[in-house]
This record gives C-alpha cells, structure tokens and sequence, in this order.
C-alpha cells in the first residue's frame, strides 16, 4: 500500500456489489467466504489514504437490487464506481451467467435514480453516468466502447501474442508478436480492422437519439443477427440521464452554462 499510495496508483476493486451477492456468486477457491478478503483489502487502501475504484460486473442476478448495492458499496467508502456489463465469454458461459439488455438498463437506471436521490453528484462518482455526460458536450469518449471507432485497447497474452481487443482473442483479430518497435503499428492496425470501424455504423444506430453517447456499444455484444444485444438497455438508461442535458449546446459554453444551473438543483 505504500507504494501504491507513494506512486500515486488508483486500485480497482471487483466487488460483486453487498456480502451476500459476493459471497455466493464470488466464492474463494474452496467455497469459502470472499467478501471478508476484499474488506480488508479496502480496509488497507483506506488506512494507507490509497484511492481505489469499484468495478461491479452486472448480470441477471443483479438486476433488481441496484439501490442496495450502490448504498451497500458507498457505505464501504468508496467513492468511485464503475458498472460493466457482463460478457458472454469464459467462465461466464460454463456457469450459464447471462445479462440481458432489460435487466442491464433497469440496474443502471435505477443506480442513477439513487446517485440522484441521495444527492451524491460531486461526491460519489459513477463512472457510467460521468463519462456519458462529458461525451454529450465534448463529442469524445473516455472508453472504447463508447467511442465512435474503437481498437486502441489491446490486450497481450503471456507468450507476446497481440489482439485488438481484450473480448475478441481470437484469429481474427490477432496483430502479431509483440517485439520493441512494433507497439505503435499494432495499435495503428487494430484501429483499421472492420469491427472497430463498424461499430457505431450499424442501421439501427443512425437514426437512434442516444447515438451521441452510445455509438453502438461493445463489438464484443454483437449478437449472431448482427444487433448490439444490450441496445435497448443502453437506450433506455442513456435516455433518462441524458434528458437533463438536452436544453444545452453540445459545446463547452453549454456545458459551463448547464453546471451553472443545473448542479445546483441535482445535488441539492
């Protein structure tokens, strides 16, 4: 922790949202109890004044208990929050967890109904609300699944290997092995490949009003039929926290214009 703190790292926390959930859907490797481990784990960063984010991977279990875990996990003192869809991959599959695009809109909905309710805007950061708003007025995402073309987030194996994105291992968008000069060329690479290109291309998505701050979503939910598979989810959660936005320019005069008169009223 010392050095974290001395580094001035920022340490992610998966935490599967209150001991409850965590504990069963997040056991140790003999079945034991989890949750006491990330406690004192928090409980160290805390002491060692260590900033830390908490990243909640959400799925259909989830769904209808976000105001308890969003109370439950600020109570914990955390103070960064970060919501993920889960995705259909690895273990995910042999343990048939699934997510489906009604349930992933109603938690996320319902996590900025008690950001709001609690007046915990400039306070309590969530992740999945903050950068939605800076896109809207600055027309840049801080993600790559929300950019309009992704392919900068590469992932390398232990043996070198190089892909285009950390969900989509596989041949088809393998860059090669990496070596010392070849880092910035991959990432050129991966830029130029059809499924970050494409992404925010789709029909569907050029005549849908949260365009601006979705831009297709993940490539790696893409379902067999061609359709984003959380699309009306992120519709409906972007539209309800978009709706507050919407009097202002696009611009950073309407954005100095909306903190003016609008934070006010939310946080109070």
């Amino acid at each position: 922790c010392r050095l974290f703190r001395d580094n001035n790292f920022t340490i992610g926390i998966s935490l599967e949202g209150s001991e409850d959930l965590q504990n069963y859907h997040r056991p140790g490797k003999r079945g034991e109890s989890s949750y006491p481990a990330v406690l004192r784990g928090i409980t160290l960063l805390q002491h060692y004044r260590v900033d830390f984010n908490v990243l909640i991977v959400v799925h259909d279990d989830m769904a209808h208990h976000a105001a308890a875990i969003y109370d439950h996990v600020v109570s914990l003192g955390a103070r960064y929050l970060q919501f993920q869809p889960l995705m259909n991959e690895g273990n995910a599959l042999q343990q048939r967890y699934q997510l489906s695009a009604d349930n992933w809109g109603r938690f996320m909905i319902d996590i900025w109904r008690q950001w709001r309710k609690r007046g915990d805007m400039g306070r309590v950061f969530v992740i999945n609300i903050e950068q939605a708003w800076a896109q809207y007025f600055t027309h840049i995402s801080a993600t790559c699944v929300h950019s309009a073309r992704c392919g900068t987030n590469l992932v390398m194996e232990p043996d070198g290997k190089l892909y285009a994105c950390d969900h989509l291992i596989n041949s088809q968008h393998y860059l090669g092995q990496l070596s010392n000069n070849m880092l910035a060329p991959a990432v050129d690479t991966a830029t130029r490949l059809p499924f970050g290109i494409k992404k925010s291309q789709r029909r569907e998505c050029q005549r849908c009003s949260v365009k601006i701050v979705c831009q297709g979503g993940c490539p790696a939910h893409i379902n067999s039929a061609g359709y984003n598979r959380l699309c009306s989810g992120y519709y409906s959660f972007f539209t309800e926290i978009l709706a507050p936005l919407r009097a202002w320019p696009r611009n950073l005069n309407g954005l100095k214009a909306w903190r003016a008169d609008v934070m006010g009223r939310f946080s109070g």
